[in-house]
């Protein structure tokens, strides 16, 4: 690399700073980080803004060192990725797929950089490559899931089926398919998962997704008349979420959207009003 890649470093800041809440937890087993490399990573992050000049000669050093060593790209791209320092990230994702391009940590590893850049299809591709080693790679199959689900929903549909066959107690497959089907407006299908979502997760606020749990509301009350169960089971879970996240309006309003769907289907007109 004879260009420096640190010369502009307010670009580099717009991306870090857009960009830095992708990664909520790493996908893949990282290799451990020698310390001498860990300290010249350290030095080229704290220049980076103040002197990109200077990161960029030893972001050279570095790179020198370590460019045939699949394990150290990893480890050191890793530092960088988690320290929001996106073209060094980005540099050892390409070195490490020149020095091994079946090597599964490194191809999770450049997924996780495209990610970062929300390069969808860049990191689907490298996601698709690690099936393509070992299709029963979980965590490939939910990244696949992950950057799949808005752009391509049926590839996301068919990884999410396939971790439910692996896994079958990751209830998070349920949560995602139902988000898929009720995007695409099939309400039954998303009835379906969101229910099975729902029944097994532990109700509690840091644990529950609320979001897909208001989505599962709308899907019961848009279901309601084909099902006439479907009010008593919004109203049940209404009941539940209501103390878990007290300022939520959606939740309170099909509460009400579900006890006047009663109303509307009982025989008893005056009794129901009462109830």
């Amino acid at each position: 690399m004879k260009k420096n890649i640190f010369r502009a470093a307010a670009l580099s800041a717009m991306l870090t700073l857009g960009l830095s809440s992708m990664q909520a937890q790493r996908s893949y087993e990282c290799p451990p980080l020698n310390p001498e490399w860990q300290a010249m990573a350290e030095q080229i992050v704290t220049l980076n803004m103040d002197d990109p000049e200077k990161a960029n000669k030893v972001f050279m050093q570095l790179s020198k060192k370590i460019k045939k060593n699949k394990e150290d790209l990893v480890a050191v791209g890793t530092y960088f990725l988690e320290h929001d320092n996106y073209p060094a990230a980005s540099q050892c994702a390409k070195a490490v797929y020149e020095a091994d391009p079946t090597y599964i940590p490194g191809l999770m590893f450049s997924g996780e950089v495209f990610m970062k850049a929300q390069r969808w299809g860049d990191a689907g591709q490298k996601f698709d490559e690690v099936l393509a080693i070992d299709p029963t790679n979980v965590p490939a199959l939910k990244r696949n899931a992950f950057v799949y689900k808005n752009v391509n929903p049926h590839v996301a549909i068919d990884a999410l089926n396939k971790i439910k066959e692996i896994d079958p107690s990751y209830t998070d497959a349920d949560r995602n398919l139902g988000d898929i089907y009720y995007k695409l407006d099939n309400y039954k299908e998303a009835v379906k998962y969101y229910g099975a979502y729902y029944d097994a997760a532990p109700k509690e606020a840091d644990k529950l997704d609320i979001g897909s749990c208001e989505s599962y509301l709308q899907a019961l009350f848009s279901m309601s008349a084909q099902d006439d169960t479907n009010p008593d089971k919004m109203i049940e879970v209404a009941s539940v979420l209501k103390p878990m996240a007290p300022n939520d309006i959606l939740i309170p309003r099909m509460d009400f959207f579900a006890k006047f769907k009663k109303i509307e289907l009982s025989m008893d007109y005056d009794g129901a009003v009462a109830a």
